[in-house]
């Protein structure tokens, strides 16, 4: 009974242990390993030993795919972010102008104690806040609409440029210790991580079998 089950749970093993040892050496060991001064194959793990090339294709892909102009001009023509904007500049036009006018009014409540004078003077900045916020308004939005335009079309590369941003994601990556990297990476897939490990010793098991019957029967 042994001599049948020893082949697949032999296999089951094998397959287990190799894929777990995979996933283990894409980050580990972190540093390279020596042996009478002979450096050990495949020490570092993949990523420690192929880091740098790896930061500098996340800061290249970031760069020229996420922050690019193109992106940014799909996001200014999303409705939603026109909505937001629009919302913003009549918040800031509806705070300006109660400002200017409580300030109006206070200041003319003090020079004069006439109460026909100081109704007339409300009932005038009403009106006039009436009118003119809805066209201050459009003239804004026009305005920002444009210099939106400009800027991403004239001063956006230019200042990518002079911030070096991929530079500037690669030195910021690079200083992210490996630890809390391998930490990053291994808990958002660890699922996926242990199908693949358990896979292989399902594989392993089946391959077991196979030549079980191979041995014995064929």
């Amino acid at each position: 009974m042994i001599d049948y089950l020893l082949p697949p749970v032999i296999g089951a093993l094998i397959g287990y242990s190799t894929n777990w040892l995979a996933i283990k050496m894409i980050f580990r060991p972190f540093e390279p390993k020596y042996i009478f001064g002979k450096r050990v194959p495949f020490t570092p793990g993949l990523i420690p030993r192929n880091r740098e090339e790896i930061v500098r294709k996340i800061g290249l892909t970031i760069t020229s795919h996420f922050i690019s102009p193109e992106k940014l001009h799909k996001l200014f023509d999303n409705q939603n972010f026109r909505d937001s904007l629009q919302e913003t500049i009549n918040s800031i036009v509806d705070k300006a102008f109660d400002n200017i006018f409580e300030n109006l009014k206070r200041q003319l409540s003090q020079e004069t104690s006439i109460n026909f004078i100081q109704n007339i003077v409300n009932s005038l900045s009403e009106r006039i806040k009436e009118r003119i916020k809805p066209k201050l308004r459009e003239i804004l939005s026009e305005n920002v609409e444009v210099e939106i335009e400009r800027y991403l079309k004239e001063d956006f590369i230019r200042i990518l440029q002079d911030l070096k941003s991929e530079e500037l994601i690669y030195s910021t990556l690079m200083e992210v210790d490996i630890q809390t990297l391998e930490d990053i990476v291994l808990g958002f897939s660890k699922r996926q991580l242990n199908y693949i490990t358990n896979l292989g010793g399902v594989i392993g098991f089946f391959v077991g079998v196979i030549q079980l019957i191979i041995t014995e029967f064929v």
